[in-house]
Order: structure tokens, then sequence, then C-alpha cells
């Protein structure tokens, strides 16, 4: 590894599908990303090679900090590339591994303009990417369970009422 990198690496008990959407979805990245303390503010996310992502993360000491980050690459459920602006600038990618059907493996890949950028934050860009690691494994859990409840409930709520097309569905009514 370069003096100028940071690589943080995850496995997600999730699929493919499930990381990459808490991952390219503003009305979901918002409910995760952000490192112990912290809340953001998501004034643009425009997802897609050359949108803007401008967060405003507002720290435990009541500072904001503004980001800007710009989307220089896209691949579809395989990576993200892109440039975080001055005030660090960093080139970042953000690699996805399918392991199987239900485990992917998430790294992010950190690249600072210079040494001395990356050794200032390397005394907590590392633990902060593991916290929002954490947080996207706790939201993922936390979505996928309310998800299948919502299924299930929906499900149940229409074979009560006779929706022609569930009555196949029989054991949903012992639920």
């Amino acid at each position: 590894m370069k003096d100028n990198t940071l690589i943080n690496t995850r496995i997600f008990n999730h699929s493919l599908e499930q990381v990459w959407s808490v991952r390219s979805q503003a009305d979901l990245i918002k409910e995760w990303w952000w490192p112990n303390g912290f809340t953001n503010t998501i004034d643009i996310f425009e997802f897609r090679e050359w949108g803007k992502w401008e967060v405003t993360m507002h720290g435990p000491n009541w500072a904001d900090y503004k980001n800007s980050i710009i989307f220089k690459e896209i691949i579809p459920q395989k990576s993200i590339h892109l440039y975080h602006l001055p005030n660090p600038w960093f080139d970042a990618k953000i690699i996805f591994v399918p392991l199987d059907e239900k485990t992917t493996a998430v790294s992010t890949h950190q690249i600072f303009e210079n040494v001395s950028d990356c050794e200032t934050l390397k005394k907590f860009l590392p633990t902060a990417n593991e916290e929002n690691f954490d947080r996207q494994e706790v939201f993922l859990k936390k979505n996928i369970y309310n998800t299948i409840k919502w299924i299930k409930n929906t499900l149940i709520y229409l074979y009560k009422r006779g929706w022609p097309s569930l009555q196949y569905l029989d054991f949903y009514s012992q639920v």
C-alpha cells in the first residue's frame, strides 16, 4: 500500500443488490452514512457520472464540515469512482464484489493528493470508515427486516380481504 492510500474492506451478509442500493440512493444513504457522533445533511445527490454530492457533516462539537464530491465513474453493482474536492482532495474508489448470492465484499480505496494529507487523516479516517460500514450493516439488517415484515403484512391483509390471486397463500392466514 502506498503512503498516500487508505483502504477499508467489509464483508456484508447481504446480496450485491441490497448493498449497492443503500450506497446509490440518497433517501437510503442519508439514513446511515456518517461516523459516530455526526449527522449529515445531503444538499445534492446526483448519482450519475459527473454528478455532484454535496453533504454537510454536523460534528459532535457543533461544527459543520462541508464536503463536495463528484462521481467520476459509476459501473452499476461493480464500482463507484469519486473525487472529494479540496480540503482535503482525494480520489476514492468503492468496489463491490459478490462472494455469493447473499454475501458481498465492499472495499474503499482513498488515494490522497499528498502523503501529508493522508498522514493527518489516517489518525481518524480508517475508524470513521469502519463506523460507516457498521452503520451500513445495521441499516441493511433493519431495512430488510422491515421490508419482509411489510410484504408479509400486506399479503395477509390482501388474503383476508379475499384477493383472488392470493388464495393459494393459505398458510399466511395462520400467521
